[in-house]
């Protein structure tokens, strides 16, 4: 089969995954309580659709000269066809297994009896179900194996570097064990059902998932020759066809080859290999290469010891690559150690991505026993938990669980703190009697307090101690008394509030000295239960106006405010953006005004009623953690710049009137505007270290504002900076871009031509909203893809781009395109004004940084487009080069109020030295 054909059947094929995939979801929706393998089922089969798609694709694109001079017998093709040929007969059996199930359920199709029935079905065909699940899975590891063979391809016919190519052998070499033992599953499958009709399909499987791995582990040999050597050449890393022989077997070789005499008759006499160095008798390039990677690793150590994680992650990347790619005398398990390197430099970066994908798979190995594995995998489930995705969290929480349990018992600190998570992550996805069933694993007299922010969580351990213990912990208060009383101390735990116009971030920290680590607040209170999110909306809801106005709801409490259908109830006032009432927002951006407050409440009481819920709810989280008759609360409010003081006494007001602190402790409240809280948290995570007389620009970009101003550094230790600019905004945040969308989406909506008021049409509007919000906003880059908005509609309504296969709108790059560039434009015209006030005013000052702040600084889209707008360089209108780099956040949601944190602890160190 040649592979355009291949691309064709893959094609097809991937559309029959949506097909089946599409039916299991309307049967999942229609059970009581979903069978683990059907679910299991539906998600590999999805994966498997999109592997497919992603074959087709590549196969059409496939260098022939690359392909022949790697693969000349075309083994690679045939293998994938014979593959392709499996997956067919698997999906045709596959579907006619559902419509048997689906028919046999007919009989009780309606009324209450409906549910249980089909789940009796399954029941049923419980083990055959479970049996197209394994295999799909398989498929989805053999067809992925495939995958990578055609990327290596195009790499090579690209001129890519050797490195990127390198980097995806290595990644085939993983892929092929995972074939390898795909094939030893299918085989015990296969013998464990003899006599069955899968008998020979399973035979048929299991031989061409063997023949897969042979021609993997050819093309990998080949592909790594000519990448080494050029075309044609045979020889890679000092092994014939095969892979670098490690200085493990290398010795293990010569140690059967008697040593050499030298003329006087003694023998030469080897000094033990102590690990790459420069050898007193060799000055081959081969130990000037071992010395150079040696040091390399040490300056991976000492800067990520130092905090400097970025660069610790720059070098810890370069041994990786060196040692992969060369005759490295690190042996596995060191480059295991570069590997859990890499991921914690990742992790102290919160790239939770890039350090999910590099850790992972080490903690998949069951022989790995490497205790920072699982503290790390506990950590990406915190920040998985921050981000609402509890699937996520929830398989790194098992894991780290297994390997805490199989390093230190079950009897340990550390893995009922993991316990506690998971049992946390049960509640917030529903399942409560999990939930339970975990803390039973807890003794009762151990009541673990739960670190929520990943950051704090790591710093509780010394992961260079092969001991590692975690920290003792305590159900209230600090430990009991031993000997002697302690001298009572003041501790100051500083609070930092971001309260947004949209949302609002909390972060705190005990302040013992200036390295302590802050934490995040993400446990709001909602409804019947809490909510995990980093940030809590900016909203409060009223009762009707007679007799009182009452609260009815706040942030993610509104379940007596909002209808199922996502309207507010009858007779409830919704305020939002009454942060705004406190200042004359016109005064700096155009058309926007504050929203009018309720009858019988001014803005400045809207705000007291909402600091006064999030008083509460930050007290709820503090009092589970402190002795609260032992500590001495800061408060650090961080405000745009644009205010200019206007805002600063009515929001002292309403905090006062909230129970902040008394008003005769107002010097207890501390107000640091929004750049000035990320510089500090920007110089704390290394993004951003200025000298004396450096020119920057923030630019705070939120949710409903865009506030910049441009800064020089006038001392850097401590940290000391002085305005360039006055401080200029617009209403140009991310909410116009949901506003764009939402305009589109009720045309396409309207198109529908449902009656008036219609159920689905709310529904299938709030769907759509969600999915633009949580998924696609942040995400979308302009790079020409047409997106699939979740609406959920299982028809077809063609002139609104809805399929029924999928239940998504399909929403062209170009479409998007005009949602995206008005807002953009709008931001990109602020920085160069700022730049071009700059050059005006400072003729001799360059700005060289500029630091995006907020949560619409996470969106793709918009760094893409200042960074090619304002890194490449051009002279504006004043001469002045725009030639400058553009600074991302770590966290676009938390790093303003963990800034605001950094100052007040800065502080608060500094008065206690005094």
């Amino acid at each position: 089969m040649d592979p355009l054909s291949i691309a064709a059947s893959a094609a097809g094929l991937a559309t029959g995954c949506t097909k089946i995939v599409s039916t299991l979801y309307t049967w999942i929706d229609d059970t009581i309580s979903v069978d683990e393998n059907v679910a299991g089922l539906c998600d590999e089969i999805k994966a498997l659709g999109r592997v497919l798609a992603s074959i087709s694709s590549a196969s059409s694109l496939a260098p022939r000269p690359v392909m022949v001079e790697i693969d000349p017998d075309g083994n690679l093709w045939a293998v994938v066809e014979a593959t392709l040929g499996d997956i067919n007969n698997t999906l045709a059996k596959l579907s006619q297994l559902l419509d048997e199930v689906q028919k046999s359920s007919r009989v009780f199709s309606r009324g209450f009896l409906r549910k249980p029935t089909k789940q009796i079905k399954f029941g049923f065909r419980s083990k055959e179900i479970t049996t197209y699940k394994d295999r799909v899975q398989s498929y989805n590891t053999a067809v992925t194996s495939a995958l990578q063979m055609i990327n290596v391809c195009l790499l090579i016919h690209n001129n890519s570097s050797q490195d990127a190519v390198f980097n995806v052998l290595h990644g085939l070499k993983h892929q092929i064990g995972r074939v390898e033992i795909a094939s030893h599953q299918a085989t015990q499958q296969t013998f464990g059902q003899t006599g069955s009709s899968h008998d020979a399909d399973g035979n048929q499987i299991t031989q061409n998932l063997r023949q897969l791995v042979r021609v993997a582990e050819t093309f990998h040999s080949n592909a790594s020759a000519i990448t080494r050597e050029g075309p044609r050449s045979t020889v890679w890393g000092g092994s014939v066809l095969g892979d670098p022989l490690t200085r493990e077997q290398l010795f293990n070789i010569e140690s059967w080859i008697p040593p050499p005499s030298n003329s006087q008759g003694s023998a030469t006499q080897a000094s033990p290999d102590v690990g790459p160095s420069y050898r007193s008798d060799s000055d081959s390039d081969d130990d000037i290469d071992e010395a150079l990677l040696k040091r390399l690793r040490e300056l991976a150590v000492e800067s990520r010891e130092k905090g400097d994680y970025p660069k610790a992650e720059n070098f810890y990347r370069k041994v990786i690559n060196r040692s992969e790619a060369s005759e490295s005398s690190y042996g596995p398990q060191d480059l295991v150690r570069d590997r859990i390197g890499l991921a914690y430099a990742c992790l102290y970066q919160r790239k939770w991505a890039d350090a999910e994908a590099i850790i992972l798979p080490i903690a998949m190995e069951r022989k790995v026993a490497d205790i920072a594995v699982y503290l790390g995998l506990h950590a990406l489930a915190l920040a998985s938990v921050a981000n609402s995705d509890f699937a996520k969290a929830d398989r790194f929480c098992k894991r780290a669980l297994w390997g805490k349990r199989k390093i230190f018992g079950k009897e340990n600190l550390s893995c009922w703190e993991t316990l506690a998570l998971l049992s946390r992550i049960c509640e917030a996805q529903g399942e409560m009697e999990e939930a339970e069933a975990h803390r039973t694993f807890i003794p009762p007299s151990y009541q673990p307090v739960l670190h929520l922010e990943p950051l704090v969580y790591l710093g509780g351990y010394d992961i260079g101690n092969p001991k590692l213990q975690p920290p003792a912990t305590y159900p209230q208060g600090p430990p009991p008394s031993t000997t002697q009383p302690e001298v009572s101390q003041p501790r100051n735990v500083i609070v930092g509030v971001h309260f947004g116009v949209i949302q609002t971030a909390v972060s705190f920290a005990l302040a013992t000295d200036v390295a302590v680590e802050e934490a995040v607040i993400s446990t709001w209170p909602a409804g019947r239960g809490t909510k995990i999110q980093s940030t809590v909306p900016s909203h409060v809801y009223y009762g009707p106006a007679e007799p009182t106005r009452t609260i009815v709801g706040w942030g993610h409490e509104v379940e007596d405010a909002v209808a199922p259908t996502g309207y507010t109830k009858p007779g409830v006032h919704k305020s939002a953006w009454f942060l705004l009432g406190l200042t004359n927002p016109q005064s700096y951006h155009k058309d926007l005004t504050a929203p009018a407050p309720p009858t019988g409440k001014s803005h400045v009481d809207v705000v007291t009623d909402y600091l006064s819920e999030l008083r509460e709810a930050i007290y709820v989280v503090l009092r589970s953690l402190f002795d609260m008759e032992k500590i001495h609360i800061r408060w650090w409010f961080a405000i745009p710049p644009v205010w200019n003081g206007m805002g600063e006494a009515p929001l002292r007001d309403s905090a006062h009137g909230a129970g902040f602190v008394r008003r005769d402790r107002d010097d207890q409240i501390f107000i640091i505007t929004e750049p000035a809280a990320h510089l500090f948290q920007c110089f704390k995570a290394n993004l951003f270290n200025p000298k004396p007389s450096d020119a920057f620009l923030v630019v705070v970009a939120g949710g409903a504002t865009v506030d910049l101003g441009a800064y020089k550094a006038t001392r850097g230790h401590p940290f000391v900076t002085e305005r360039l600019t006055a401080a200029t905004g617009d209403a140009c945040g991310s909410t116009a871009l949901n506003r764009n969308f939402s305009t589109m989406l009720q045309e396409r909506v309207g198109m529908l031509k449902l009656p008036k008021g219609s159920k689905v049409a709310a529904r299938t509007y709030a769907k759509g909203m969600v999915d633009f919000n949580s998924r696609i906003k942040h995400t979308f880059s302009g790079d020409g893809s047409t997106w699939a908005v979740q609406v959920g509609l299982e028809a077809d309504f063609p002139d609104a781009g809805i399929d029924r296969e999928s239940g998504c709108m399909s929403v062209t790059n170009e479409v998007m395109l005009s949602f995206y560039d008005p807002v953009v434009n709008v931001v990109i015209e602020l920085i160069s004004d700022q730049l071009a006030t700059v050059a005006r005013h400072h003729p001799t000052t360059r700005v060289k940084t500029i630091l995006l702040a907020g949560e619409f600084s996470m969106s793709e889209y918009l760094v893409k487009k200042v960074k090619l707008r304002f890194e490449t360089t051009s002279v504006n209108a004043f001469g002045a080069a725009f030639d400058v780099a553009v600074v991302k956040p770590s966290d676009g949601l938390t790093d303003i109020a963990r800034g605001a944190v950094r100052a007040g602890v800065f502080q608060a160190v500094n008065d206690l030295s005094d």
